[in-house]
């Protein structure tokens, strides 16, 4: 056995005779998701080094230009000599270097070359590969390409370890072969048997096999098939007491890392230093209240080391990542500093020689409005969201903070980077109060036609043409702050998508604009149509109780006889306190309809993936009419206290089934684990 000693400040494992084996600290950088400019990556390298991390993991999938695989790297992957040169800079630096190839799950990057497209994981009725993001374990030519693609890598796998992902592979034993295969050995004899087939060829190439260790969270039973001497990185990016957790399984704790252990495999703990998806500025202190909860619970399990992950920084400076990776080395370098504000504080220091507890608490105050979770971010794609009977005033609160916290960078001269991304998210909360207050005054502007009040409502469009005059400008201004953030760490010449978005949104103004200009001319027009509000709202309020991986949709009939989407939003808030079984979120949904009101309007309300939803408050709304349905023609799957769907108050209707808490969970994203259809009818 092992136990755990302090030695210098540095936490070390102790063998059976003493001897210390130091924890590995690991760092990545996500490569597939945007490419940062090599310079960049070389001038960090040391840094990182004197910040004490041993390894560094590039997660690659097509961000490699694979000698021997044409066609599988992207336009402007690295190519091979820059490869050679990011892995000799961090030999000069003592780092050691792990790419990440993965091999099974997020595979999509393989599957865009045509002519391997023969290895998805998903067939039809014929046998013909269908696009999905996995390939097939059992199709020969799998084993050929990974097999060419580790050995083009394996040149810098200078760690020993070759990294093959595996991670999130739900659509394992779908293909008829794998299909087979399942039913004749079992769910974890098949998983098994892949990561084996990859191990053999680490093995011939000299090198120890890598994997994410999530698939063993829903398919225990392949640990005890597993080779001893591969590697495992367990990971969850939210703060925790005792155990990680699953979120699929409703967030139960699972000691993943601790069966690991017990069955003599190495383990890395996997916290996350950034932001998801879409947010714009790193919760700096969940982030690192995550990475304390993995420090701890690895040093109680005799885990290997620990790997602070990076994943899809794209919409943020990557620098806002490496803050959290500087101050997260307090760990190491700081004897017994555990409070993540004093963290936070050193690694400011760290990274841009500024320090003091002020710096710090500002940097800290960018979290208290979180800007986290598919409901936030739905108004990037779809600007009446917002639309409806929601207040406004939080938005507002939101603003003005970001406002305050932007002012006060500029006082500090806090370096641009933090300066910049507080621009970025006072831009994102003015942005939404525009919308908002936008959208209620469309409402209104409807209200005065009602009331036979054309001047009043001209003058209500009227204002809402002044603010989009100054949201364009605001967009303009951010724009150039978002090209300046961008071009810190990657070129002009690749895809920015905070720049897409502000684009965008500059052509959704001047299309508002032409719609409010019309509208003045011809009051009357109030009623189309238009980007702040649709000529109805169906609006309903959603509270995620049990979270999960749970999102409501809203479908109106094809012309086929089938149903199409008109609103589609998951549920997943991904902040500290949506990490836990019980939770308390309520959320308004508005979804745009377009509806003439001449024939019945029929609609479908579902709830799709795994766990259930308390849906309430029903009604269509153009502004000033509001409906209910008047028939619920009938509904499936689980639904409970269907009456409740229109009450305003709690509780509401029940939908959807309990997320399971073992086993491998059955994935379909497109069914309907509960539904309701209903029909609205206007009197004129």
């Amino acid at each position: 056995m092992f136990n755990m000693t302090e030695m210098n400040g540095k936490i070390c494992r102790l063998s059976g005779k003493g001897t210390p084996l130091r924890l590995v600290r690991g760092f990545q950088w996500d490569l597939a998701r945007q490419m940062e400019r090599v310079d960049f990556l070389r001038r960090w390298i040391p840094r990182y080094a004197g910040w004490g991390y041993d390894e560094m993991y590039l997660y690659l999938e097509d961000a490699f230009d694979y000698p021997s695989a044409p066609g599988v790297g992207r336009k402007g992957a690295l190519s091979l000599g820059q490869m050679e040169g990011l892995a000799r800079c961090a030999e000069r630096s003592g780092l050691k270097v792990v790419p990440v190839v993965p091999l099974m799950g997020h595979a999509a990057y393989l599957m865009k070359v045509p002519r391997l497209r023969q290895l998805a994981e998903i067939r039809d009725r014929s046998g013909n590969p269908l696009a999905c993001g996995q390939i097939c374990p059992l199709h020969e030519g799998t084993l050929k390409l990974a097999e060419k693609l580790l050995r083009d890598v394996a040149p810098f796998c200078t760690a020993g370890i070759a990294h093959v992902g595996l991670d999130e592979s739900f659509e394992i034993g779908r293909c008829p072969e794998c299909r087979a295969e399942v039913r004749r050995i079992g769910l974890a004899r098949h998983f098994a048997g892949h990561v084996q087939r990859l191990h053999a060829i680490c093995r011939r190439l000299g090198l120890r096999l890598g994997m994410w260790a999530d698939m063993l969270y829903y398919v225990p039973e392949a640990i005890p098939l597993l080779p001893r001497d591969i590697v495992a990185y367990d990971w969850y990016y939210y703060p925790f007491r005792r155990f990680p957790k699953v979120e699929l399984y409703n967030f139960a704790g699972a000691d993943s890392t601790g069966r690991l252990r017990r069955a003599g495999i190495d383990v890395y703990g996997c916290p996350n230093n950034g932001p998801f998806l879409h947010e714009p500025l790193t919760p700096f202190l969940d982030r690192l209240r995550n990475i304390l909860s993995w420090w701890r619970y690895i040093q109680r399990k005799n885990a290997q080391g620990m790997l602070i992950t990076s994943w899809s920084p794209s919409r943020t400076c990557l620098e806002m990542n490496m803050l959290v990776d500087a101050a997260a080395a307090s760990l190491w370098l700081d004897s017994g500093l555990d409070d993540p504000r004093r963290m936070l504080e050193r690694g400011l220091r760290r990274m841009w020689g500024i320090g003091g507890a002020k710096a710090a608490a500002l940097v800290a105050e960018a979290e208290k409005y979180q800007y986290a979770g598919y409901y936030r971010w739905q108004t990037h794609d779809n600007w009446r969201a917002l639309a409806g009977d929601m207040p406004v005033a939080p938005y507002r609160r939101e603003a003005r903070h970001f406002e305050r916290l932007v002012d006060r960078a500029k006082t500090m001269k806090l370096p641009v980077p933090l300066r910049n991304s507080l621009v970025m998210r006072r831009f994102i909360a003015r942005k939404d109060v525009f919308l908002k207050e936008g959208s209620r005054g469309i409402f209104d502007a409807r209200r005065a036609m009602a009331q036979r009040k054309p001047d009043l409502a001209v003058t209500l469009l009227q204002k809402i043409r002044r603010a989009a005059d100054g949201a364009m400008t605001d967009h303009a201004r951010t724009l150039s702050v978002a090209r300046v953030l961008w071009r810190r760490s990657r070129s002009p010449r690749e895809k920015n998508p905070v720049g897409q978005m502000l684009k965008t949104g500059m052509g959704r103004l001047r299309e508002l604009r032409g719609f409010l200009d019309r509208a003045m001319d011809d009051p009357r027009r109030v009623w189309e149509a238009n980007p702040l509000a649709g000529q109805w709202q169906l609006l309903f309020w959603v509270r995620n109780f049990e979270p999960a991986l749970q999102g409501a949709v809203v479908l109106t009939p094809d012309a086929k006889g089938g149903w199409k989407t008109l609103h589609s939003l998951w549920s997943l808030e991904f902040i500290a306190r949506a990490g836990n079984s019980r939770a308390n979120f309520l959320r308004r949904h508005s979804a745009s309809v377009e509806w003439d009101g001449r024939e019945p309007l029929r609609l479908r309300l579902a709830v799709r993936g795994m766990g259930r939803l308390e849906i309430g408050g029903l009604q269509l709304t153009d502004g000033v009419r509001k409906l209910a349905p008047t028939a619920l023609i009938r509904h499936g799957g689980r639904v409970e206290r269907l009456k409740r769907l229109g009450g305003i108050r709690l509780p509401g209707a029940m939908m959807g089934c309990r997320a399971p808490r073992r086993g491998f969970p059955p994935i379909d994203w497109k069914a309907d684990q509960g539904w309701v259809e209903m029909e609205f009818v206007l009197d004129r």
